[in-house]
């Protein structure tokens, strides 16, 4: 019989498996919304491109948040809300919240057609793993029971094309570089 040439299978998720675009779009908005019933002064003082110049903002000033894109974002919402006026005690638990709902949005993904179908044929045959830049965890969707292991720039202190995502997934399933192939958008 035949080795396969492949053992291994990694996916990028956002804009490979979905469009991340809407996604973001549709979960900013939950945040607004959440933020007009609880934090009022926020919405009133950023739109959302305020909110997304005071992410970049950040983004440049705290390089030590450049691969951590869920704590970028909470800061910069506790930042949002000091600036409209709120305690730091109340700022920080005020944008804990937020961003729940924000994650929550975050993960009401709609896959592109047939990607669960084609997950699931590869699942049978081959490691699948998951390497993304993004805060999306693919265990909290439906196609997460055809992975193996997911590996973010959060975790792994990296965004990709660093080698230490393909090493990780390397060594998750101990399997040599030939024998894996990377997809991604």
């Amino acid at each position: 019989m035949a080795t396969r040439r492949y053992g291994l299978i990694t996916f990028d998720l956002d804009d490979t498996l979905w469009d991340v675009r809407p996604v973001l779009a549709r979960a900013e908005e939950r945040v607004e919304q959440w933020m007009r019933t609880h934090c009022p002064r926020v919405p009133e003082r950023f739109d959302r491109a305020a909110l997304m110049e005071l992410r970049r903002r950040l983004y440049r000033e705290r390089p030590d948040l450049q691969h951590r894109i869920s704590e970028l974002r909470i800061e910069a919402m506790r930042l949002a809300l000091r600036e409209a006026g709120h305690d730091e005690a109340s700022a920080r638990r005020l944008a804990a919240q937020a961003f729940a709902v924000f994650m929550e949005g975050r993960h009401d993904v709609e896959p592109f057609a047939a990607v669960d179908t084609v997950l699931a044929g590869l699942a049978r045959r081959y490691v699948l793993g998951a390497l993304t830049n993004g805060n999306a965890d693919v265990f909290r969707l439906p196609l997460g029971r055809h992975f193996r292991f997911a590996f973010s720039a959060e975790a792994l202190g990296a965004s990709k094309p660093a080698p230490g995502h393909f090493e990780a997934a390397l060594r998750a399933v101990d399997v040599p570089p030939a024998r894996a192939l990377h997809i991604g958008d």
